[in-house]
C-alpha cells in the first residue's frame, strides 16, 4: 500500500511536468508555423513588391461579392499550389440578398467548395484543441494584423478601423508604407478557432454584437465591449473557414493586449454578421502567458499577457512614428 500511494504521488508530480514539456513542444511548432508564413510573406513581397492582398470587391450589377483573405493569396508561397489552382477566382464569395439588401455572405461561393474544406496546416496551431478538425470548412489560427484605432474624421462619424496595419482590406501594403520598420510591426498573430454547437460564449472563440454600441475611442471600446454580453448576440465559431476575410474569420486588431479579459465584440458601426471591419479582436491563444507573433520582416517571437498596452499598439501600427523594440526571444 505504500509502494502504490508513492507511486500514485509521483506520477501526480511528473503529470504537470510531461504537460508543461509538451505544450512547450506545441508552442515552438506554432513558432514554427509562423515563421513559414514570414517566410511565405517575404517571398511574396520579393515577387509583387508589397504585402499579400486581400481581396475586396463587390459588383452592384450582378450582386457579386469579391472577397477572399490574404491567406488565399499565399497559398503559392505555401507550397500549396494544387489548392490555389483549383479555386475558381471569377466567383470567390456568394453574395447574400437580405431584405432587398446585399450582404457579404459567410460562406464561400459553391464553386470554391472543395478548396474551403482543405486543410491547411501550417495555419494551424497545434496548441489549438480542435486540432484539425473542422464544423464545416477548414479554419486558421493565424490572422493577419489589421493595425489599431483611428479618431474619426469629424463627429458622429465612424472611427478608423483596420487602416494602418501591416495589412489593409482592398489592397495590397506596399513595404515602403512601413515606415515604423518591418521589424517593428507584427504581420500575424494567433487566435483559437471555435465552432457554432458550443453552448455558452467563449472569450477565446467568441464575440458579440451590439446594435446600438457607438465609441470613438479604443477606451471606449474596451470599456463597452465588457457592457455586450447580457445586452446581445454572439458567435461561437471564429477562424472556422481560411478562405474569407473579416474579423469573424482571418482578421486580428492590436486595440486590447494579448488574451485581455475583454470580450471581442462589434459595435453599431457594422452590428450584422459577418464581422467585417470593427471592433475589438483581440490575439489569444491557449499558450500559457501570451500569444506567438510573426513580424513583417519574418521573424518570430513570443509575446507575453503582460506586454504594455501601449508597445503592443506600437507593434501594430506600421507608420504610427512610435519609438519601440521588438520583443526579444522566438527566432
Amino acid at each position: 500500500m505504500v509502494a502504490v500511494s508513492i507511486i500514485a504521488i509521483l506520477v501526480g508530480l511528473a503529470l504537470p511536468a510531461v504537460q508543461q514539456a509538451r505544450e512547450a513542444s506545441r508552442r515552438l511548432a506554432c513558432l514554427s508555423n509562423l515563421k513559414q508564413l514570414g517566410v511565405a510573406t517575404n517571398n511574396y513581397a520579393q515577387a509583387h513588391g508589397c504585402m499579400p492582398l486581400i481581396n475586396w470587391s463587390f459588383n452592384a450589377a450582378t450582386g457579386q461579392a469579391g472577397t477572399l483573405s490574404a491567406q488565399v493569396s499565399m497559398l503559392p508561397f505555401l507550397e500549396c499550389e494544387q489548392v490555389y489552382s483549383s479555386m475558381n477566382f471569377s466567383r470567390p464569395t456568394a453574395a447574400e440578398i437580405i431584405g432587398g439588401r446585399s450582404r457579404f455572405s459567410t460562406r464561400p461561393d459553391p464553386a470554391n467548395g472543395t478548396a474551403a474544406v482543405t486543410v491547411i496546416s501550417v495555419l494551424l496551431c497545434p496548441s489549438d484543441p480542435m486540432g484539425s478538425t473542422h464544423h464545416e470548412f477548414a479554419g486558421a489560427n493565424y490572422r493577419t494584423n489589421m493595425g489599431t484605432m483611428q479618431p474619426p474624421r469629424q463627429p458622429g462619424s465612424p472611427p478608423g478601423e483596420g487602416l494602418n496595419g501591416a495589412f489593409y482590406m482592398g489592397r495590397s501594403v506596399g513595404l515602403a508604407e512601413f515606415t515604423d520598420g518591418l521589424s517593428t510591426t507584427v504581420a500575424f498573430s494567433e487566435k483559437p478557432r471555435g465552432k457554432r454547437d458550443v453552448e455558452g460564449f467563449s472569450i477565446f472563440t467568441g464575440f458579440w454584437m451590439h446594435e446600438s454600441m457607438l465609441y470613438s475611442t479604443p477606451e471606449e471600446l474596451i470599456a463597452t465591449c465588457y457592457d455586450t454580453m447580457s445586452l446581445s448576440l454572439y458567435q461561437n465559431d471564429v477562424g472556422n473557414i481560411w478562405m474569407l476575410p473579416f474579423y469573424r474569420f482571418t482578421f486580428y486588431n492590436h486595440v486590447a493586449s494579448p488574451n485581455m479579459a475583454v470580450p471581442d465584440c462589434i459595435g453599431a458601426w457594422n452590428s450584422g454578421d459577418p464581422a467585417m471591419g470593427n471592433g475589438l479582436f483581440t490575439a489569444r491563444s491557449y499558450h500559457p502567458s501570451g500569444v506567438n507573433a510573426i513580424f513583417a520582416d519574418g521573424h518570430a517571437s513570443f509575446v507575453g499577457n503582460g506586454t504594455v498596452l501601449a508597445v503592443w499598439r506600437a507593434l501594430g501600427t506600421r507608420n504610427g512614428g512610435e519609438a519601440v523594440e521588438a520583443p526579444a526571444g522566438g527566432y
